[in-house]
């Protein structure tokens, strides 16, 4: 079937909904082989580990020491 200019609103409705399931089930023919896609099983969920955001070491060491001396000796401002 093709859009014409003299469709009315619910026969345009009805068209738009069939190309989309239309579209839909090539997509899912040619990406997943006929099968609807499934989310991860628990087995699978378990074995991905996500690391956690870090505190890098420099950081920590400037926090424990350079800006511990600079704020003990003050701003100086004459040379």
């Amino acid at each position: 079937m093709t859009i014409m200019t003299n469709m009315t609103m619910k026969e345009l409705c009805s068209y738009v909904k069939a190309k989309q399931s239309e579209n839909a089930r090539k997509h899912r023919m040619n990406v997943t082989q006929g099968d609807y896609c499934s989310g991860l099983t628990i087995k699978e969920y378990n074995r991905v580990k996500t690391n956690a955001k870090k505190v890098g070491k420099k950081s920590r060491s400037h926090a424990h020491t350079k800006l511990w001396n600079y704020n003990s000796e003050g701003i100086n401002l004459q040379k």
